[in-house]
C-alpha cells in the first residue's frame, strides 16, 4: 500500500512538473505583458505617449501613406525595425486610442520575447522557474519599470536583452528554434548592438552547440546592416558627459549591482542579486573540485577497474569538461555578466551621458544569470561521501529556490513605481480638448507627449484621422 501511494504520489509529481514546464512560456508573456502594462503610478500608462513614440515612429506613419516608407529609415543612425512595425499597427487604430494601442503592442511583443526566453532557460537548465524567472525579468527589473517599457523606443533594448539570454542558453543546452533565430534577427535590425549576437553565437560554435552556426548567420546578417547604416546615416550629436572611469564604474555599481533590478528598496537589497550568484559560482567550483576528487579516487580504486576503462583522458582521470553542469553555470555567469558590462559601457562611451536605460541590458542579464546558473548549479547531484560534499549537495539543491524567493519578493516590492510618464501629460484628455480644432477647418492637431517642454516632444495628428475615426 504504502509503495502504491508513493508511485502515485510521483505520478502526480511528474504530471505536475510537465504541465508547469508545457505552460512556462504562458506564464512568462502572461507576467511581462502585465508587468508593461500596470507598473507605472500616476497616469496610467495606457494615456501616455513616450517621445519619440510619437515624434519619430507614430508620426512617420502618420505623414506617409506607404507603410514601406518607413520601416528602414535610419533614426539616430540604425534601423529601428520593431518599433516602425509595431507604430504602423498602432496608426491603424483611431487616434483616440493611440496611447493604449501603443502600450498593448509594446506589452505584446514584451511578453513574447520573454516567453521566448523562459524557453531557452527552460531547456538549458532543466527548471520551468529558471525559465519563468528569467523570461519575466525582461519587464520586471527596475529600469523597465522606470523607461524601457510600455513604449516603442525601448523596445530595442528588450528585445537586446532577450536575444542575449537565448544565445547563452544555447551554450547550456538549448536547442535553437525558428523563434529564437525570429528573435535574434528582429532584434538585431533594431539595434546598433548587433554585432553583439554574432559574437556571442561564435562562443557556441566553439562549444560545438547544434545549430550553433545559424546563430552566426542570423546575428551576423542583422549587424552587417547595422553597421552599414551606422556608417551611411547621420547620428544625433552625443552629450558632453566627461567619459572618466571612475565615473563609469561608479555609476554602474550604484545602478546596477548597488541598487540593481530593485530599484531602491532596501528589502530585499538589490545587491542581494550579484551575491546570490557569486555564491552560486562558489558552489558550483566546489562541486568541480569535488567531483574530480571522486573520479581521481575511483579510478585509482583497484576495486573498480572498469571505471578507469570508461573515463578518457590520458592520465586515466576524467578531464576538467565546460559541458558539465557545475562548469557550465560558471561559464553562462560569465558571459551573461561580461556581456551586460559590455553594452553599458559602450553605450556609455558612444553617448556620453548616462541614463538609467542603459543599465537595463545589464540587469536582465544578472536576473538571467541568478536564475540559470543556480538551476544548473542544482542539477545532476548525486549523494556524496563526506560532510563537506553533502553541504554543498544541499547548498546547491536549495540554490534555486533561494534564487527564486529573492527574485519574487524584489520584483513584488519594487513592482509600482513612479516612471518618466506618471506625470503625463494625459494625452487621452489632450485629444479630446484638441479634437473640436478639427471641425474648425484646421489641417492636424498637435498634442504635447513630454511633460518636459524644452524637448519638444509633440505628435501632430492629420485632421483627416480625427474624422475618418468618428
Amino acid at each position: 500500500m504504502e509503495s502504491t501511494r508513493r508511485a502515485r504520489i510521483n505520478a502526480s509529481a511528474g504530471a505536475m512538473a510537465r504541465l508547469l514546464a508545457a505552460a512556462t512560456p504562458i506564464l512568462a508573456f502572461l507576467l511581462a505583458a502585465a508587468a508593461t502594462l500596470f507598473r507605472q503610478t500616476g497616469i496610467p500608462k495606457v494615456r501616455t505617449i513616450w517621445a519619440e513614440d510619437a515624434t519619430v515612429f507614430v508620426g512617420c506613419a502618420y505623414a506617409h501613406p506607404s507603410p514601406v516608407a518607413c520601416l528602414f529609415e535610419p533614426y539616430n543612425g540604425w534601423i529601428h525595425l520593431v518599433p516602425r512595425l509595431a507604430a504602423q499597427l498602432a496608426a491603424l487604430v483611431p487616434p483616440a486610442d493611440l496611447p493604449i494601442a501603443i502600450a498593448l503592442t509594446s506589452a505584446v511583443v514584451t511578453g513574447l520575447a520573454a516567453a521566448v526566453v523562459s524557453i531557452a532557460v527552460r531547456n538549458a537548465s532543466g527548471s520551468w522557474a529558471a525559465g519563468v524567472l528569467a523570461g519575466s525579468s525582461v519587464a520586471f527589473v527596475w529600469q523597465a519599470g522606470l523607461e524601457v517599457g510600455g513604449n516603442l523606443t525601448n523596445l530595442p533594448w528588450i528585445l537586446l536583452a532577450a536575444a542575449i539570454v537565448v544565445i547563452v542558453a544555447s551554450w547550456a543546452g538549448h536547442r535553437v528554434g525558428l523563434a529564437d533565430l525570429a528573435l535574434i534577427v528582429m532584434a538585431g535590425l533594431s539595434t546598433a548592438f548587433a554585432p553583439v549576437l554574432p559574437a556571442l553565437g561564435l562562443i557556441g560554435v566553439a562549444l560545438r552547440r547544434p545549430r550553433a552556426p545559424l546563430l552566426v548567420v542570423a546575428g551576423g546578417f542583422a549587424a552587417f546592416v547595422q553597421v552599414v547604416v551606422g556608417l551611411t546615416s547621420p547620428r544625433t550629436p552625443p552629450g558632453q558627459f566627461p567619459i572618466d572611469p571612475g565615473d563609469a564604474v561608479g555609476l554602474f555599481t550604484d545602478q546596477v549591482i548597488d541598487h540593481g533590478a530593485f530599484g531602491f528598496i532596501r528589502t530585499p537589497p538589490g545587491w542581494a542579486i550579484l551575491a546570490g550568484i557569486v555564491v552560486i559560482n562558489a558552489i558550483a567550483v566546489i562541486r568541480i573540485v569535488l567531483e574530480r576528487r571522486a573520479d581521481a579516487e575511483a579510478e585509482a580504486d583497484a576495486i573498480r577497474p572498469r571505471a578507469a576503462e570508461e573515463e578518457p583522458g590520458a592520465s586515466g582521470t576524467r578531464p576538467a569538461r565546460v559541458t558539465s553542469d557545475p562548469a557550465m553555470a560558471i561559464l553562462v555567469t560569465l558571459g551573461l555578466i561580461g556581456t551586460g558590462l559590455a553594452t553599458y559601457t559602450v553605450a556609455l562611451v558612444l553617448q556620453r551621458v548616462f541614463n538609467p536605460r542603459y543599465t537595463y541590458v545589464a540587469a536582465v542579464l544578472f536576473c538571467s544569470a541568478l536564475a540559470l546558473s543556480a538551476a544548473l548549479v542544482g542539477r545532476g547531484m548525486t549523494d556524496p561521501p563526506g560532510t563537506i560534499a553533502r553541504w554543498i549537495r544541499w547548498a546547491a539543491r536549495l540554490a534555486l529556490p533561494a534564487a527564486a524567493l529573492l527574485l519574487v519578493s524584489g520584483f513584488a516590492r519594487s513592482f509600482l513605481l513612479e516612471t518618466r510618464a506618471s506625470n503625463g501629460p494625459d494625452v487621452v484628455a489632450e485629444y479630446r480638448a484638441a479634437e473640436p480644432a478639427c471641425d474648425g477647418g484646421a489641417a492636424s492637431i498637435r498634442l504635447d507627449v513630454s511633460p518636459y517642454s524644452q524637448f519638444h516632444w509633440t505628435i501632430v495628428i492629420p485632421c483627416d484621422r480625427v474624422r475618418a475615426s468618428r
